[in-house]
Order: structure tokens, then sequence, then C-alpha cells
């Protein structure tokens, strides 16, 4: 085995790569002067074994950029997680042979993710919780989950608690198709902005939510991000239904829009989600947003409250800190606000 820093080559092959912990990475043009690469000193390997080269390094693999700088990776599953000061030394990182590695394949590294399936848990073991990664996301496991599961027969890997929490606090992006990964629950699911929303027999085919990768999830949760809302002012329509109405989400409820009120109210310059038709009759048959939304319209500048029964008005000394943000209202068309009721 050829050791760390080594650049090889084959005799039928124009590109060089660095061993790095028995992989064989790639070095572009643009590594040679900053990386300080000496092109003099290439070894010259069989075309099999130039060719059977990992391009990543085994996962656990302590790395930092070859052109230099402060910041260390630590390498999992061909992602590469960036390690705090503090986890440096607390966690053990600064026990492991630290590698350079070229600039080219370490800027990729760090825009990567661990895959989908691979369990997780805080390298310092201060947390004794478990995750798994669904596309991009840190998923919690729940302790009966961790068995019944079978996330018990995976391999578990350490990684930076600052990074795990930041993986934590994301969802699975839109679009992504779930199901509950014990088994017991025959529904599907689609993430839309942060939320799960089921899918219907005849749309699983219909909309060819077949056709995508559907990825198991902890149910437990999966029942948190079924019970989510979409967020206020999203705009939606029934998923493969070109030309239908546009709705825009206010306190859980889908709220129907003209194109007039599309355009004029600048929800066309928003993104538009298709969700499941049945799911969207769902919301959209709702008699009001939910207690606590914040409605305005067109016809006024009026800022209303939904509570109880209707709305109230609010007035400028309700807004600041600590009291309500202008950046929660949401624009409705004046045929909502003028069906409910005012309550003083």
């Amino acid at each position: 085995t050829l050791p760390s820093g080594t650049l090889v080559k084959s005799a039928n092959n124009a590109s060089v790569k660095v061993i790095i912990a028995g992989a064989g990475l790639p070095v572009a043009g643009s590594d040679v002067g900053p990386d300080h690469y000496d092109l003099s000193k290439i070894v010259i390997v069989d075309d099999a074994a130039f060719n059977a080269l990992s391009t990543t390094p085994p996962s656990g693999t302590v790395v930092h950029d070859q052109a230099g700088g402060a910041n260390r990776y630590v390498v999992v599953d061909g992602a590469a997680l960036p390690i705090t000061g503090a986890e440096w030394t607390a966690d053990g990182y600064d026990t492991r042979p630290d590698m350079g590695v070229p600039t080219s394949w370490l800027q990729t590294a760090t825009n990567s993710t661990p895959s989908t399936g691979l369990v997780l848990m805080d390298q310092s073991g201060t947390d004794a919780s478990r995750y798994v990664m669904v596309d991009g996301a840190a998923l919690p496991i729940s302790g009966a989950e961790w068995t019944a599961n079978g996330y018990d027969t995976r391999l578990l890997m350490g990684v930076p608690g600052t990074w795990l929490r930041s993986a934590v606090s994301r969802t699975p992006s839109t679009g992504t198709v779930l199901m509950n990964q014990s088994g017991t629950d025959a529904s599907r699911y689609v993430m839309v902005d942060g939320a799960a929303l089921p899918i219907s027999g005849a749309e699983w085919d219909t909309d060819d939510y077949r056709l995508r990768p559907l990825m198991g999830v902890p149910g437990t949760w999966l029942q948190a991000a079924v019970a989510r809302p979409l967020p206020n002012k999203t705009v939606v329509t029934a998923y493969n239904n070109g030309g239908g109405t546009v709705y825009v989400m206010a306190g859980g409820m889908a709220v129907p829009l003209s194109y007039a009120d599309f355009t004029g109210m600048g929800y066309d310059k928003a993104p538009l989600m298709g969700i499941p038709g049945t799911w969207l009759t769902t919301l959209a048959a709702k008699s009001a947003p939910s207690v606590g939304t914040l409605l305005v319209s067109p016809d006024n500048a009026t800022v209303w409250l939904t509570v109880a029964g209707g709305k109230k008005a609010l007035t400028a000394a309700d807004f600041g800190p600590g009291k309500y943000s202008f950046d929660d209202v949401v624009t409705v068309p004046t045929t909502l606000t003028a069906q409910l009721p005012t309550v003083a």
C-alpha cells in the first residue's frame, strides 16, 4: 500500500490521484499549484490498480485543505463534515492522522451529505439519541424503533454534534416520497415544504408518485410531520393539474386565488407547489384559517387576527419586538376577510 500523499497515475491515463488513507482522490489541474503537488514525483501504477482506487477515504478520516487553512473535517460516507474547535479536542479528532486533500475534492465533499439510510450518533457521546439520514436530514429514532425497525443492525457512525444539530433541523426536500419504516402503516406521503401530505391510492398511480424512490422513515417522526401544517404563504395547486385553481395557505386553510389575485398579490413570484389533490380538497374545505393567523386583504390596510368566531382588527401598537410581526401577515382575497365576522 502506498503511503498517504503519494501521487499516482497509470501509463494509459492522464489523470492524477493522490493516495489518502488507501483511497485515490483525483487531483485537478487547479489543485496542482495551490496545493503544492510536485508532479515530478508521480508513481506509475498499473491500470487495474489505478482504476480500482476508491475516490473516498474511509469514514472517520480527518482531513483538511491541502492548500492550507485552519478548518478540519471528518469524512463520513463520502461527505466531509466540519469539526468545530471545541469538538477537535473534546471528541478526540485531534488524536487521528490529519490528512491534506485536494481543494477541488474537498469542495465537493463539503457540499455532500451522508447517504439516506445511514444511522448516526453524536460523536461526543453526550447525546444518547440515534438518527437516520433521509435526503440530507437527520431524523430521530425512538428507543422502540431502534430495535423494532432494524436500525440497530446498521452501521452506527459518530459525527460532530454541531453538524448533527444542523442536520436534525432539516426536513427531507419537497417531493420526497415517504413511508413508515415499520411497515405497519400502508400509507404513503409526499414531503411539501416541511409537511408530510398523504397520497391516496388513486393518486399513487395517476400522479406517478410510485415512480419516485420510496424512503422509509421512523414512524414517530412521520406522525409529527403529518400533523405539521403547510407554512403560511405556501402557494399550492393540485399535482398534475395544469391550469387548475391555485391556492395560498393561511392558518392551515387553502385559500383559492383568482388569476388577478395570483398576480396582483405577488404570489406568481413564489414557488408553486403541486400537492395531492385529495388532501388539497380537505384544506380548501375549511371554513376559516386557524385561530392566531394574521390576514390582510387588498381592500384596506387593516391587519386582522383570526380569533374564535371571526376576526379582530390589530393596530400598529400590536406590532414590534415581543409582539406580532408584519412578516407573518398573509395577504388573502377580500372575499375571505369579508366572510369572517368582526369581533371587538
